[in-house]
Order: C-alpha cells, then structure tokens, then sequence
C-alpha cells in the first residue's frame, strides 16, 4: 500500500504546476467557499485598495410653484470606506498526509484513471475551501489586528463595525436604525418579538426584500416558538419557517454561525452588506514551495474586506439583543447568552386522577427532538432517570408523584415538572 501511495502522490513539480494552471480558480475558491453566507450578501470584485460605498440621503419632493421658491426637502451625499485589507497564507503539508487521508485503504483497488487524475488540484482545493470558511465564520466577529496571525484578525466584521458605529453615536435608537431589546428572546417569545421588530421598521425598508442576520439558535427558537404558537393553523405543516411573520415574506431568516454570542442581530437588503475582494489582478498569488525534504508550503495572498453600503435606517436596523442579566448584548459585552435555548418544561396528562384502579401519565415537551425522562417516587429526575416513551405510557396504581424533565443535545436542560396523582 505504501508503494502505491508513493505512486499518486504528485511530485513537487506537479504541485507547482497546478498553482500555476489553476491559480484564479484557487484564489476565488475561499469566497466561494463562504457557503450560504454569500448569498445573503453582495460581493463587490477587483477590490484591491479602500472603496468608497456611495449613499444618497434625500427628502426631495414636490411643492406649489412659486418663483424663486425653495422647497423644505433636503439631500446629501454620503460615503461610507469599505476598508480592504490584504491577507497572507503560508500553510504547511505533508502530500502523503494528505493523499491517505483522502484515499485511504482505497489507493490499492484505483484504476489507471483515478491514479492519474489532478491529485494536487484536489489537495490545494480542499486547503482553500477551508480557508474561505473561516472567512464565513470571521465575517461579522473579526477584528482588525495588524500583527495576528488568524482570520479573525484580517478585518473588522459587520458586528465590530456596527459597535464602532454605535460607540461613535452612528448608529442609535435616535437615528432610527438602533432597536435594544429588553426581554430575552425565549422559546415562548420568539415569534412575537420578531413581530414587534418587524412592525417597527420603516415602512420603506418594510417594503423591500430583506434577511435577518443573526445566531442560528434565533432561528431554532423561532421555529419552536411558531409550533407552540401555532398549533392548530393548517399552513404550520413544515417545521422551517424561513420568513419571519408579518413580513409578507420579505423578512428572510439569514443563520450565521459567526453570530452565535455576539449579542447583535441585523435587518438590511443583501445590496447594504457589501464584502470586497479582488480575484481580478495579478496582486494575489498561490504557489507552493519546498519546506523540507517531507513537507510542502502552500503560499497565497488575496484581499479582504465587509462593510455596510449605509447605515440609514431606511436600509440597515441593528438590533442588540437583551441578555439574561438584563444588560443589552455585544460581543464585548456580558457573559450571558443573549438567546436562551432552553427546553420546554414538559407538561402531564390527564390533570387528575379522577377514576379507576390504575391511570395512564403522558408527558409532552413542545422542543421537537428532545427525551423526556421521569421518576414516579418523588425524587428529582436526571438525564440517566427511565427515557419516557409515549408508545408505553407511565402507568400508576397507586398515589404517587411523577416528575419530569426534557433535556436536548446543545440545549440546557428543561426545570423539572411535578405532578402529585392521588387515587381515588
């Protein structure tokens, strides 16, 4: 097996070669590879210095004639610098490392065809692919640090600018385009608070296509509090809601994992949330070069850089999130999560023991996915107490106190539901 690694393992030239032949595929694989982040934003190509973003603030309008008049209506023009910063990578390998690990024990059984193929285009792809999705992952938590040595340090992300921007009195519940939330968003809140903000915004950026940029768990919450909200309506067949209610389908929930803790939360059309990036000159570069006599170096420069068209509440609102200290979010801010994702309380039926020798209990939770598990002697239940399973029911013959708690990978436990039957 080791003699037929050693065959598809492109020699050092190969590697060379295929940096050289592939290079604009490769330098554009990290933006493509941001995944479902670029289709919530606007990519702005052949970035290779700072962009100025021009907005138009206006309230011209039509007035009587009368000569000489001027009208009340005012416009400016504004600019907002979308910063481009340029990046580096020099990362080591091992080739055979690599080729085992993508081949495995299946080396010995490939064909002619397989061997031959562009094993080192594959590699260096798979090196950029997970280049561009720590880039998914910085787009609005990264800070700008000249001096580090991570993708989190390449640029300023959308959330660090926005705080940049509250700090500097930009962005604010005065200017329209701030909202701080008091109360948590929770499982049983979720959907009217979604609510309230959406009717809140301007009627002008209501009425365009829009995506809620947010932690993923907004998202979960959303959807547990619109099955718990919406029980009965025949429209609740699927347990994705993608827009969020209210909105006429033009408020689109846009999950990004960067924004998991961050505490803020953004509403904007994709055309506001601008990320630049060159993949046009022959200023970024990928090579692969000798670091010793096991290991190759994959060298690559590109530029980077995210920044908001405007900050007008017409076409961006910033929400901060309340945390569970009461204290508004941020990435800097409390350590409380600003988004609970705690499990429903599971509830009991029937709510009394009314007749019979012996009474049936059923539990529920309304967390899709999570286990339920219970005690019948009064003692508190744990995650390792009996699994309640609703296709064998608990069972009572005589007084008892059942309790209950609903726990879910990822999520905190449900608080412990009791319930005392006494026979009749």
């Amino acid at each position: 097996m080791a003699n037929h690694l050693i065959q598809v393992t492109p020699s050092e030239q190969a590697w060379k070669e295929a940096a050289k032949k592939w290079h604009r595929q490769l330098l554009l694989m990290p933006v493509l590879s941001m995944g479902d982040s670029t289709k919530y934003l606007t990519g702005l190509p052949g970035c290779r210095v700072n962009q100025f973003l021009g907005g138009v603030n206006t309230e011209a309008q039509f007035y009587p004639y009368a000569a000489n008049k001027r009208g009340d209506g005012s416009t400016s023009i504004h600019f907002q610098e979308l910063p481009i910063h340029f990046g580096a990578m020099n990362q080591d390998f091992v080739p055979n490392d690599y080729v085992q690990t993508m081949l495995g024990e299946r080396a010995a059984t490939l064909g002619d065809g397989q061997r031959n193929s562009d094993m080192a285009k594959l590699i260096l792809s798979a090196i950029m692919k997970q280049a561009g999705e720590n880039l998914a992952l910085a787009l609005f938590t990264a800070q700008r640090n000249a001096s580090g040595n991570t993708t989190m340090d390449l640029f300023d992300g959308y959330a660090t600018i926005a705080e940049a921007e509250i700090a500097a009195g930009n962005i604010s519940v005065a200017k329209k385009n701030l909202i701080e939330l008091t109360d948590v968003i929770t499982a049983a809140n979720a959907v009217d608070i979604m609510k309230d903000i959406e009717f809140g915004l301007d009627s002008r950026l209501r009425r365009q296509q829009r995506f809620c940029y947010c932690d993923p768990a907004l998202v979960d919450l959303y959807n547990e509090s619109y099955q718990l909200t919406h029980p009965t309506l025949n429209y609740n067949n699927s347990y994705e809601q993608p827009f969020v209610e209210g909105s006429n389908r033009r408020l689109t929930f846009a999950p990004m994992d960067g924004l998991a803790g961050s505490g803020l939360m953004f509403i904007a059309p994709k055309m506001n949330m601008v990320y630049g990036y060159d993949s046009m000159s022959d200023l970024e570069r990928i090579e692969v070069l000798r670091l010793d006599v096991d290991t190759l170096t994959v060298a690559a420069k590109m530029f980077f850089g995210v920044q908001f068209r405007t900050l007008d509440f017409r076409f961006l609102k910033v929400v901060k999130l309340a945390t569970a200290s009461g204290n508004e979010g941020g990435s800097s801010g409390g350590s409380t999560p600003s988004v609970v994702t705690t499990v429903a309380t599971p509830t009991f039926s029937p709510a009394s023991w009314s007749e019979g020798e012996t009474l049936t209990v059923e539990l529920a939770t309304s967390t899709a996915g999570a286990s339920i598990h219970y005690t019948t002697d009064g003692s508190t239940p744990t995650a390792e107490s009996t699994l309640y399973d609703s296709t064998n029911k608990i069972t009572l013959s005589a007084t008892a106190t059942v309790k209950a708690i609903a726990v879910k990978d990822g999520m905190t436990s449900s608080e412990v539901a009791s319930k005392e039957y006494t026979k009749p």
